[in-house]
């Protein structure tokens, strides 16, 4: 952020011809040595400081100028200001050293004073107004807790709206943004701009954690070529990446691209491959008034994945590594479950500027996008997981003690024994002979050959969505300013199982054997198509499940934001309706007349209010409070269906009701010349929650899949937020940050039990008693400390401690019930073991950035042109804790005959040890 002094006297101009001064320096008050790039996104100009960083902008428009300062071709931070009739000189601007990464670093521009002797008070201007926050100094320095499930306010990832290319990102499927996308593209996502939680945001409403708006195209891109490598041990073993964006043209032309890869053949976590690669290119033509662009981004990822376990089972492997989801094969490690993902995008758009007060913008966009998560299946066949339950000698140990430490000695003494055993299956599968009889054109056909027991298939989702969205600024006043948009997204996705490999078997059986569990001697019950009817499948055929999703989102968006001499106010409202239809492929034997065709429509409204009030006490002090209201159904379609993959069955059969989000928040902000300090509390309240959760259930009156449908839930989040900054001297800044929160369910819920083979669609109804139990969403409470030393010669050391603790495991609702704990003292010792959410161990978090940057001059003739060089090496978990339980869950499979939580304990996932990255990034 950039707060300054402003200098008396103000410059008079014509309007439209107004024009802003002022001086970057260093923080310790030295010049610059060289001249840096600032940029202004609204009106898509760029402009460099003099050598000394003295600048002076003219033929600037009233209203709100925001401007990016860049340094050696690094985001520092940017600034905004409200021109009047006026033109504004400021004060020199103290610039904060800059760090290698803008996301990897909070660095700020800070406030300076000025040279002529003016009062805090005089700074605020009922015209020229103040510069204002642009960064959030709690969100920047809470990156240390990142790796370690901490999310901010426990909010779920729905709650934020996501813009890119100038379209609304979200699917109207799961109202997500598709982070793959553009996770590779970090050097041309560096281009954007956020709304923070509830504040005022341009863009649209926002959810509960506000939006984030990537400027993909070329005119809002840097002018640089930059290209980086990075060595590392963390997700990925190297990296590359190439940007290329050249200074606009005298034509009015403009372009950009990129291209990275990143790949790793195995992660800390064994038998964890990784590979992505992901391409960008945009153009643009910039006309007197209007700029048309076009973008183009691709990416492609495969990653193996890694399992929670159980702490015995990570106590036979004796590493908190382990993975159950590999096994050798011919003396290479082979994972079963892999991720697959593709996701091109087109953008276009358009940028109309009728008058120095509107800014009409268009965009259109067109997305494909697949993904496909790969893993064992069966059917007839034992478990093959090698940590299965009854694979353990906690089971044994029941019925067969002696067993049990026989079983748990030879895992100790074969570590193998604890992985997918791959000779095993394939051996089943072709020692399967089996004669498979069908029916076709009303004549008996046998097939004899290895009937796979064991495959490997992928779960896949492909969408087709279109994006629309247009949007409006005006300047009503030099302090008023009003923003409108209209969003369209329409998705087409198709979801179905896959067989992928057949692991030595010559074909397998689309069939449901729960079903023939169920249903004995009902050999349609079985049949997950009743169409194709005992089809044998083969390497690529569909089976279990397939259908369409067709889901429609239109919103509508108005804000308006006003400043006067010691306030500012903003209101804001959208509608928006949502529409999800199921369109099935098979006819499932077991639902014929739900499965097949076109399902009911599901028409789902939402509103939005917003509005916020914002104290200037005066030009360092600034006191804000916010309220947030929205009423919406379910915006994601697998909470919106009891069991899409079975049957089309609203969830609102289940009594599903419109949910509600009230949330409140209050900011206290202090900028001064060697503090900066943040003061957030908060309290959100989400009413009427639908949550379906689906699991196998051993209740005796089941014994199968279930979907747990949870409505009328409520969720509770309230807490404090602490950040701080201090220049200790001009090249050492101090940091800290805390957060204490309160994130649990404050209402006993309505349950209702809905099985998959349930013929009649008949409910158990369920009275579970979760209230008061934490929503187990990452640490509640964190506090962190860091200090930034910048010595000589561009040298940058930067360390971070941190803790965190109140992290809790997510429970099942179910074992919150009578039939969980029947005929057992809640207060007892099993009482507790049952009832009781399990408080994951405090952790101490460590952390350091080190990065060292040098010039080299391109020539003699040309001394004030160089190359540029970037080094750093970042480390991780310093201490090499790998004790440290980052997250957990209780199973949602309980043992109800014996009311034994052990029979399936919790799961967890543990931190990696030490990590690093090392890399170069170079710049001509």
């Amino acid at each position: 952020m950039l707060a300054a002094l402003f200098t008396p006297p103000v410059l008079f101009a014509a309007p439209g011809t107004l024009m802003l001064s002022g001086q970057i320096r260093y923080r310790d008050g030295n010049l610059l040595t060289e001249s840096c790039t600032l940029r202004l996104p609204r009106l898509r100009r760029i402009e460099t400081t003099a050598s000394d960083g003295s600048f002076m902008l003219g033929d600037l428009p009233p209203g709100k100028i925001t401007v990016q300062v860049w340094l050696y071709e690094q985001f520092a931070d940017s600034f905004t200001v409200a021109l009047g009739d006026s033109s504004l000189q400021l004060g020199p601007l103290q610039l904060v050293p800059l760090s290698l990464s803008h996301a990897e670093t909070a660095t700020t521009l800070n406030e300076a004073g000025s040279t002529e002797q003016v009062t805090a008070d005089d700074a605020i201007l009922p015209q020229a107004g103040m510069l204002l926050n642009s960064n959030d100094l709690f969100i920047a320095n809470s990156f240390t807790f990142s790796g370690y499930g901490f999310r901010a306010r426990a909010y779920p990832g729905q709650q934020q709206e996501v813009y890119l290319g100038g379209v609304l990102l979200n699917s109207p499927v799961d109202n997500q943004a598709n982070f793959q996308l553009w996770s590779g593209l970090s050097e041309v996502m560096k281009a954007q701009r956020s709304g923070n939680r509830i504040e005022a945001n341009a863009d649209g409403p926002g959810g509960l954690s506000g939006s984030r708006n990537y400027l993909l195209h070329a005119p809002y891109q840097t002018p640089q070529r930059k290209f980086s490598y990075t060595l590392s041990n963390r997700g990925y073993d190297h990296r590359v990446q190439f940007f290329y964006c050249p200074e606009k043209t005298t034509s009015g032309m403009m372009y950009s691209c990129a291209i990275t890869r990143q790949w790793a053949i195995e992660s800390r976590v064994p038998a964890t491959a990784s590979d992505q690669y992901a391409l960008y290119a945009s153009a643009a033509k910039s006309f007197r008034k209007t700029m048309l662009a076009a973008s183009l981004v691709y990416q492609n990822s495969y990653r193996e994945l890694k399992s929670a376990a159980t702490d015995e089972v990570y106590t036979l492997a004796g590493t908190h590594y382990y993975n159950a989801n590999w096994g050798w094969q011919n003396g290479v490690k082979r994972n079963a479950r892999g991720a697959t993902a593709g996701t091109p995008l087109l953008a276009l758009h358009c940028e109309h500027t009728p008058s120095e007060n509107t800014q009409w913008s268009f965009a259109l966009a067109t997305q494909l996008y697949m993904q496909a998560n790969r893993g064992l299946d069966w059917q007839d066949a034992p478990d093959p997981r090698p940590d299965y339950y009854r694979n353990l000698p906690s089971f044994l140990s029941k019925d067969n003690p002696q067993g049990a430490v026989a079983a748990e000695q030879l895992l100790l003494a074969n570590p193998s024994r604890l992985q997918i055993d791959w000779m095993r299956l394939y051996e089943t599968n072709q020692l399967n002979y089996y004669t498979h009889q069908y029916a076709e054109e009303g004549l008996i056909k046998n097939i004899y050959g290895r009937r796979a027991l064991y495959v490997l298939a992928s779960d896949v989702e492909q969408q087709h969505t279109m994006h629309f969205r247009t949007h409006v600024r005006h300047d009503i006043t030099a302090n008023t300013q009003l923003h409108a948009s209209f969003s369209w997204n329409s998705t087409h996705a198709h979801r179905y199982k896959q067989l992928d490999d057949l692991l030595g078997g010559d074909y397998f059986l689309n069939h449901n054997t729960y079903a023939q569990q169920s249903y004995p001697g009902n050999a349609d019950a079985m049949r997950n198509d009743l169409n194709t009817p005992d089809k044998e499948l083969h390497k690529g055929d569909h089976y279990k499940y397939d259908y369409h999703i067709s889901a429609q989102h239109i919103q509508l968006f108005a804000q308006l934001e006003k400043d006067f001499r010691r306030w500012t106010l903003f209101t804001s409202v959208s509608g928006a309706v949502n529409s999800m239809q199921r369109t099935g492929t098979y006819r499932n034997g077991l639902f014929p007349g739900q499965s097949f065709g076109k399902g009911s429509t599901l028409l789902l409204p939402a509103v939005t209010l917003k509005n916020g009030l914002t104290w200037k006490i005066n030009g360092r002090h600034y006191l804000s409070a916010r309220i947030y209201l929205r009423q919406t159904g379910p915006e994601d379609f697998d909470q919106a269906f009891v069991a899409p993959a079975m049957r089309d069955q609203p969830a609102a059969a289940a009594g599903m009701l419109q949910s509600v989000i009230v949330s409140a928040e209050c900011a206290y902000i202090v900028h001064a010349p060697k503090w900066n300090i943040q003061f957030n509390a908060y309290q959100t309240e989400r009413r009427n929650i639908t949550q379906i959760l689906r699991y196998y259930n051993d209740e005796p009156e089941y014994q199968c899949f279930v979907n747990m449908v949870q409505t009328h839930l409520n969720i509770r989040h309230t807490g404090l937020e602490f950040a701080a900054s201090y220049d200790l001297s001009p090249r050492i800044t101090l940091n800290g940050i805390a957060a204490i929160g309160q994130s649990y369910f404050s209402n006993n819920p309505d349950v209702r039990i809905f099985s998959d083979n349930d013929t009649a669609l008949s409910e158990g109804l369920k009275k579970v008693s979760i209230r008061n139990y934490y929503a187990g969403a990452g640490p509640q409470t964190v506090i962190g400390a860091g200090c930034r030393i910048n010595a000589p010669h561009r040298w940058s050391l930067k360390l971070n401690a941190g803790y965190t603790d109140r992290n809790y495991v997510r429970i099942n609702a179910g074992r919150r019930s009578a039939a969980a704990a029947e005929n057992i003292d809640p207060s007892g010792i099993s009482g507790k073991a049952i009832f009781n959410q399990e408080r994951l161990p405090a952790a101490l978090l460590s952390d350091m950035l080190l990065s060292k940057s040098f010039r080299v001059r391109k020539s003699k003739t040309r001394p004030r042109e160089y190359f540029i060089f970037f080094c750093y090496l970042s480390v991780s978990n310093i201490l090499n804790r790998t004790d440290i339980k980052t997250s957990g869950y209780e199973q949602l499979r309980y043992n109800f005959t014996d009311n034994d939580p052990e029979t399936f304990p919790n799961k967890y996932i543990y931190a990696v040890g030490r990590t690093y990255a090392l890399g170069i990034n170079f710049k001509w």
